[in-house]
């Protein structure tokens, strides 16, 4: 794959994975390659690229400053799984509940292929160049047998802060399984695609944290599958970096599941953060209920998108989005769009999306009670943040 000319890439030139991949799974990367070669990079034009500076992508070098002090929360008896540029390291000895392999390892019935086709392969055409450059990633198996809060981390970490890096994994919970899976982005440039595989009556608490330098960039894809009587609930933080882009595409597969998604997005400076959720109610009584909460100040751009496709048959839907956002300087700027396409005749949905600045009422009963204007305005900031916080 080496020489592989994509002109809107910063490091075009991908160099040679030492994975000894499948004849399957080479011919997949080669032919993702191939197509995606003669697309289009990614410009304002596109809908989900609109509030975006894709030209972000083509920077040659970033100023990044490595994070020294970021807390990075693990459970107890966490296992930690640390992914970067240079592999996979496991860390100690795993339980019984768990197992672990390299992504080369996936058998070829669990792949999930990525629609190249069609104006929908132009929007994800970053996304979709993962299929094409991974070079590490894992396949998580977690059994019914785990114990009550089992935490998994995947910890990103990249040494060539101004490289791309490939990342692909696939979390797989088997039915009546529960587990927490926390996703922690510590430095670089990475391109990320994790599918999801929710069985029957399972369920997922994920948390997916990306405090950002202002050099980073990460673009994320999240491909969620929910089984009959799944539940999942989704928690993330998108903040600073130069680019953020996530997509959390979520597919019902049977009846009487539920997807909850909270996100808090805060950008400052020149930065851009995109949070797009999509969910697929293709089955009978799906709930699916996205929150979010945005804050932008100085020159930076949020752009918030929460879509719900309802199929024909697929009646006793319920749908909640609500994006709420604060503009915290008058060079800010946050596109806000909620979005339901029905096609069926019965269902429950509430969308709405309001953008606005702080109360100015409640900042001055603040001060009025001796608070200064810096604690009052992050008060109410910690207290509109935590109305997306669902776990």
């Amino acid at each position: 794959m080496a020489g592989l000319k994509i002109d809107w890439l910063a490091d075009a030139n991908q160099p040679n994975s030492n994975v000894d991949w499948p004849a399957w799974m080479q011919a997949k990367k080669e032919s993702a390659l191939e197509t995606l070669s003669h697309l289009p990079g990614p410009h304002r034009k596109l809908e989900l690229w609109r509030y975006s500076d894709a030209s972000r992508l083509q920077k040659s070098e970033l100023s990044v400053t490595e994070k020294t002090d970021q807390e990075l929360p693990d459970a107890a008896d966490a296992v930690v799984i640390t992914l970067s540029d240079a592999g996979i390291d496991l860390g100690e000895s795993l339980p019984s509940w768990l197992t672990i392999q390299p992504i080369q390892e996936l058998p070829e019935n669990q792949w999930l292929d990525m629609d190249l086709s069609g104006a929908l392969a132009k929007e994800l055409v970053v996304q979709s160049l993962n299929q094409g450059l991974f070079t590490h990633g894992v396949v998580v198996n977690v059994t019914a047998d785990a114990p009550k809060d089992a935490t998994v981390v995947l910890r990103y970490q990249v040494n060539e802060p101004n490289q791309w890096t490939y990342l692909r994994n696939a979390i797989n919970l088997a039915a009546d399984a529960e587990v927490i899976i926390d996703e922690q982005f510590i430095s670089g440039r990475i391109n990320v695609v994790n599918h999801y595989h929710v069985a029957d009556n399972a369920r997922l608490t994920r948390h997916q944290l990306n405090v950002l330098e202002s050099g980073q960039q990460h673009v994320s894809l999240q491909h969620f599958t929910l089984a009959e009587k799944s539940f999942v609930q989704s928690q993330n933080r998108h903040e600073s970096g130069d680019l953020q882009h996530h997509i959390h595409w979520v597919d019902f597969t049977a009846e009487n599941a539920e997807y909850r998604s909270g996100s808090v997005n805060k950008a400052g400076d020149n930065s851009h953060i995109a949070d797009i959720v999509v969910v697929n109610h293709a089955f009978k009584n799906n709930v699916s209920d996205v929150t979010h909460r945005s804050l932008a100040d100085d020159s930076a751009q949020i752009f918030n998108n929460a879509k719900a496709v309802v199929a024909k048959g697929a009646d006793g839907s319920e749908i909640i989005q609500d994006l709420k956002n604060i503009l915290l300087s008058k060079d800010a700027k946050i596109a806000s769009k909620p979005e339901l396409e029905v096609y069926a005749d019965e269902v429950v949905a509430a969308h709405g999306s309001t953008i606005g600045t702080l109360d100015d009422e409640i900042l001055f009963f603040l001060r009025s009670r001796g608070i200064g204007l810096a604690q009052a305005k992050a008060i109410l900031m910690v207290s509109f943040e935590q109305e997306a916080i669902i776990c």
